[in-house]
């Protein structure tokens, strides 16, 4: 079955990009909207998932060769569609506490990561920046987007904050970057077969991707050498 992801039409495009569901709108409506044509051409050839498990050995190696230099390489949190580890999307703060007690559970400077939210900033017991918990205007007390650009945060093939883009390509597939300059120029990159609920920050405006030109909604394949991922946003836009 193909997915509905890829049939939305342009003017839907253009609507979800302007709303704090950017992110994840983005990843539904412009990132994984290729063609089915490719979709199904992709099929008769190894598919990223399958790419992906052959690579998976090296990149286990180099993650055990690594942890001994970098504490955090120890410490990873499992990003997924519902949440960073044991934190879940559309709790409130107190349950939110509850789930990560050796983390901190705090308000936010006055001016927050993204306008019309409320929400906390989760630290370690040092202080040390984990991620954003926030409630977007609307949504009551539950916490319904989470943000980071912790590199620790990594989904569960090992892609997150600092990844490069075309070490995720590996992973997901086809890269395709994209910034709409009503949604304040935010930039995120989406895969072919990326996973569900999750999206990509990569900078503002061409911070990553090379685009021919600017116009009001721009896309592009084409990336920077050194582009990575700069942050992870999970977004439930309704709680139950």
């Amino acid at each position: 079955m193909v997915s509905t992801k890829r049939l939305w039409s342009a003017s839907q495009r253009w609507m979800v990009c302007l709303g704090v569901w950017s992110a994840i709108a983005l990843l539904s409506a412009c990132g994984q909207s290729s063609d089915t044509t490719n979709s199904d051409s992709s099929s008769d050839a190894s598919s990223p998932s399958e790419e992906a498990s052959s690579t998976s050995s090296s990149t286990s190696e180099t993650s055990d060769a690594s942890s001994e230099s970098d504490p955090a390489a120890t410490q990873t949190v499992t990003v997924t569609a519902s949440g960073f580890g044991n934190a879940e999307l559309c709790m409130t703060v107190d349950e939110l506490q509850q789930a990560i007690p050796d983390l901190v559970v705090g308000p936010y400077e006055e001016q927050g990561p993204l306008v019309d939210t409320e929400g906390v900033t989760v630290t370690d017991s040092e202080g040390n920046f984990e991620f954003y918990a926030l409630a977007v205007a609307g949504s009551g007390p539950q916490l319904n987007l989470f943000m980071t650009d912790n590199s620790k945060y990594q989904t569960s093939e090992g892609v997150g904050p600092k990844t490069l883009i075309e070490t995720a390509e590996t992973q997901y597939g086809s890269a395709k970057l994209m910034y709409h300059l009503m949604n304040e120029s935010r930039e995120f990159v989406a895969f072919q077969n990326g996973p569900e609920n999750i999206g990509f920050r990569t900078g503002s405006g061409p911070e990553a991707g090379i685009y021919e030109s600017e116009q009001e909604y721009n896309e592009t394949e084409d990336y920077k050498p050194d582009a990575e991922i700069q942050e992870v946003w999970l977004v439930k836009p309704e709680c139950e």
